[in-house]
């Protein structure tokens, strides 16, 4: 997917870089659940307990990077915000009914 800012890019690869460092989290699946995804892709991090997830993974990713807490602050306040494209995207879909509105020139990140 396209990232439009090097900022978030940055924040983004630390973020895998730890995730795939990282042991200590449980319940990591060897295969994709389809309910899963359906249920993410449907409410996001407006869902508490996916925004405790997330949380979650942050932590991790921080934990087995061994870095500074700025590295990661970006995606923490994006995070607390529920402010992702996705969101944004049914945000404005929801406020003008027009797929292309929510997808023409949104990278303002």
């Amino acid at each position: 997917d396209a990232c439009g800012d090097s900022r978030l890019l940055d924040a983004l690869l630390r973020l895998f870089c730890g995730f795939l460092r990282d042991e200590s989290l449980p319940g990591r699946a060897s295969r994709q659940d389809p309910e899963q995804i359906k249920r993410a892709s449907l409410l996001g991090f407006g869902d508490p307990e996916l925004k405790q997830q997330g949380r979650r993974v942050l932590h991790a990713a921080r934990e087995a990077l061994d870095v500074g807490e700025d590295s990661l602050a970006l995606l923490d306040g994006m995070l607390e915000a529920n402010d992702s494209y996705a969101a944004r995207m049914k945000r404005r879909f929801s406020e003008t009914g027009c797929i292309m509105d929510c997808i023409s020139g949104q990278y303002d990140y």
